[in-house]
C-alpha cells in the first residue's frame, strides 16, 4: 500500500466532504464501517491534534447525510444525489462515481474488496470497491437508513451481510451472491446498524425494543426500553448501550 496523508472526514447534510489532517499511521486510518468496528464502539486508534488543517474538500450534487468510511486509502460516501463516491484519502481525487437507484442516507461497509450500501429505495447494493461496478443487489420492502454490518460463521467460510430496513425487518444476506439467508421481523422500522460481537447480533428498533439474535436469526432476548430507538446500539462485551426518543441512554445486560 502506498503512503498517504492522514485525514479525518466529516459529512453531514452538506454537499461537500471535508478532510482534515490527523496524526495517525496508515493502519489506523482504516474505518471500513460506521463507528469503526462490528461492535459499533466508535473508538479511533489515533491521536487528534489540537489544531486541524484542511487538506481537501470534494463536492457532490446534493446533501451528504451518510458518514464516510475509509479503506486502503480510499474514502467512500453516498449522497442524496443518488451517487456513491470514492475519493483518494491523500488528495481528494475522485477514483469513481456510480449512480444508484435512489438517494443514499446510510453509511457503507467495505469488506474483502466489496462495498455494501443501502438506498432510500430499499435496495442493498454490493459494489466492487475498486471500480464501483455492481456485483449484486438485494431488495427489501422499505428504506434503508443504517449501515450494513457482517457476521462470519464459526467455520469462517460463510459471511452474512446484516442490514435493517423500514420494512420492519433485519435482513441477513449471503455476501457472495446476495441471496437472503433469513429475515427477522420486528413491530416497526429498523433504522440503525446492528452491532455484532461474540456470535450475537444486537439492534434497537422503532418498536422500543433492544433485540438480541443468534447467528441463525432466532431471538435470544428482547428488552423493552419504553420508546423508539432511532439509531444504532453499541456493544462492549456483554453490555449494550442505546439512546431512545424518551430522552434516555440505556445500558442493557
Amino acid at each position: 500500500m502506498t503512503r498517504f496523508a492522514r485525514g479525518i472526514l466529516l459529512a453531514a447534510a452538506l454537499t461537500a466532504s471535508f478532510c482534515w489532517n490527523l496524526a495517525a499511521d496508515e493502519a489506523n486510518a482504516e474505518w471500513n464501517i460506521f463507528r469503526g468496528d462490528p461492535q459499533l464502539s466508535g473508538r479511533a486508534r489515533c491521536t487528534i491534534p489540537e489544531k486541524l488543517r484542511l487538506l481537501w474538500s470534494a463536492e457532490t450534487g446534493d446533501d451528504i447525510r451518510a458518514s464516510p468510511v475509509v479503506s486502503e486509502g480510499t474514502v467512500f460516501v453516498g449522497s442524496s444525489d443518488s451517487n456513491m463516491y470514492a475519493w483518494s484519502l491523500s488528495d481528494g481525487q475522485k477514483r469513481w462515481q456510480v449512480q444508484l437507484d435512489a438517494p443514499i442516507e446510510a453509511p457503507a461497509l467495505v469488506l474483502d474488496g466489496s462495498l455494501y450500501v443501502g438506498s432510500s429505495a430499499g435496495m442493498l447494493h454490493c459494489l466492487d470497491a475498486t471500480n464501483g461496478r455492481t456485483r449484486w443487489s438485494y431488495k427489501t420492502e422499505g428504506k434503508i437508513a443504517g449501515s450494513p454490518n457482517w457476521l462470519t460463521e464459526s467455520n469462517g467460510a460463510t459471511v452474512k451481510i446484516l442490514v435493517g430496513s423500514h420494512d420492519t425487518m433485519l435482513h441477513a444476506v449471503n455476501a457472495a451472491d446476495g441471496k437472503r439467508v433469513w429475515a427477522f421481523e420486528t413491530d416497526n422500522y429498523v433504522n440503525g446498524c446492528p452491532a455484532v460481537a461474540g456470535g450475537r447480533i444486537v439492534f434497537g428498533g422503532c418498536d422500543g425494543e433492544v433485540h438480541v439474535l443468534r447467528a441463525d436469526g432466532t431471538e435470544e432476548a428482547s428488552i423493552p426500553v419504553g420508546s423508539y430507538i432511532p439509531g444504532s446500539s453499541a456493544m462492549a462485551g456483554d453490555t449494550v448501550y442505546a439512546g431512545h426518543y424518551g430522552n434516555q441512554v440505556v445500558c442493557v445486560d
